[in-house]
């Protein structure tokens, strides 16, 4: 069976339990959880999420670009005055793709995916502390959020499981 039909499958079985179709947009949880697309980091998983307890945005290295920001203060928008308790957490992880990227001849070998250089200098990280520490620092000082919006910053641990607190929750 391949892939698409597995999880089709898949939903239909969540379906037939389903009993979560109440939930709004807002974060029962009031928090955005930024992170890596790496399979292995998977906040439902890492953090024990349930439906409906916290929005993901997931993004090459967790990197917070312009995208993201506009990404976060449109959610805030729609989410009104919910958006006042937001907490956004900014988790990137151990043996991420974005570290291989410090290296100047991966990034180069990595135009070949069409990624501009910029681009491709602004996502990469040797260290996912400061990776995180930068983009916790970036979505503190965006004007765009409302002014109520706390961040903090963790480093999920691939190889044990593990999140370390890297910047306090809503010490911004």
């Amino acid at each position: 069976m391949d892939p698409a039909s597995q999880l089709v499958e898949r939903n239909t079985a969540f379906a037939e339990g389903f009993s979560q179709g109440d939930r709004t947009a807002a974060p029962e949880l009031s928090t955005v959880v930024v992170t890596c697309l790496d399979p292995r980091v998977d906040p439902a998983h890492t953090l024990g999420l349930g439906v409906g307890e916290a929005a993901v945005i997931r993004t090459v290295g967790g990197r917070v670009s312009d995208r993201v920001l506009d990404d976060l203060a449109l959610y805030a928008h729609f989410i009104g005055p919910a958006a006042d308790d937001l907490m956004v957490l900014v988790m990137h992880h151990t043996d991420c793709g974005a570290a291989k990227l410090a290296d100047p001849a991966t990034r180069q070998a990595a135009r070949a995916s069409g990624v501009s250089s910029e681009r491709l200098e602004e996502i990469s990280s040797a260290d996912p502390s400061d990776s995180v520490r930068a983009d916790v620092a970036r979505i503190s000082e965006a004007r765009r959020l409302p002014s109520g919006v706390k961040v903090g910053g963790y480093v999920y641990d691939v190889t044990n499981g593990t999140v370390r607190e890297v910047v306090p929750a809503g010490s911004t």
